[in-house]
C-alpha cells in the first residue's frame, strides 16, 4: 500500500504546477468570455475531475457558444463552427501562430510553461438543455455530452470509495 501511495504522489501535480495551471486557466477563461458569442466557459476533462497527472499536457475548457453568432449546429457542419471558433480565438493572440484545430477542439498553447488548453466549442442542445453538442469534424457530426455530469459522477464514486478513486485514476 505504501508503494502505491508513493507512486500516486509522484504522478500528482505539485502545488506550484497547480497554481500555474490555475493562473493560466483563469486568465484564458477571462479572455474567452470577452469574445462575441461566448456565453460561458468552464473547465472539463481530467483537470476538472482532479485526475490530471504530471506532466500536465493540457486542460480542457468547454466554451459554450451562442448559435446566433457561430451558427446553429442543426444547420451548420462541425468543421464550419470549428473554423469560425478558431478565427475568433485567433483574435485573442495577434502576431502568434494560429491556434491548432483538432477533431473536437482548438488547441491554445503556452510555450513558456508547456501547458496547452483544448478549447471545446459547444452549444446547448436545442432538444435537451441538460446536454451540450460538440463538433466532431472527423466524423462530420455533432456529439451529445455533458462533462458536468461526468465530473459529478466521478466525484460521487470517489466519495463512496473513501476518497481513494481519483488519486488512483
Amino acid at each position: 500500500k505504501y508503494a502505491l501511495t508513493q507512486f500516486i504522489q509522484r504522478l500528482e501535480l505539485t502545488p506550484k504546477q497547480k497554481a500555474e495551471a490555475k493562473r493560466q486557466h483563469i486568465a484564458l477563461r477571462t479572455d474567452l468570455q470577452k469574445l462575441k458569442g461566448v456565453d460561458t466557459v468552464f473547465i472539463s476533462g481530467s483537470y476538472a475531475r482532479s485526475t490530471a497527472i504530471r506532466p500536465l499536457q493540457d486542460i480542457d475548457l468547454f466554451v459554450v457558444l451562442d448559435p446566433a453568432v457561430f451558427g446553429d449546429p442543426r444547420r451548420v457542419p462541425p468543421l464550419d463552427v470549428l473554423r469560425r471558433f478558431q478565427a475568433a480565438v485567433d483574435g485573442l493572440r495577434p502576431n502568434k501562430a494560429l491556434p491548432a484545430m483538432q477533431s473536437r477542439s482548438v488547441r491554445w498553447s503556452f510555450s513558456k510553461t508547456g501547458i496547452s488548453f483544448d478549447l471545446v466549442p459547444a452549444f446547448i442542445d436545442p432538444d435537451d438543455s441538460h446536454l451540450f453538442l460538440i463538433p466532431d469534424q472527423r466524423h462530420n457530426r455533432w456529439v451529445r455530452t455533458n462533462p458536468k455530469v461526468h465530473q459529478a459522477r466521478s466525484q460521487e464514486v470517489h466519495i463512496r470509495s473513501g476518497q481513494a478513486l481519483l488519486p488512483l485514476v
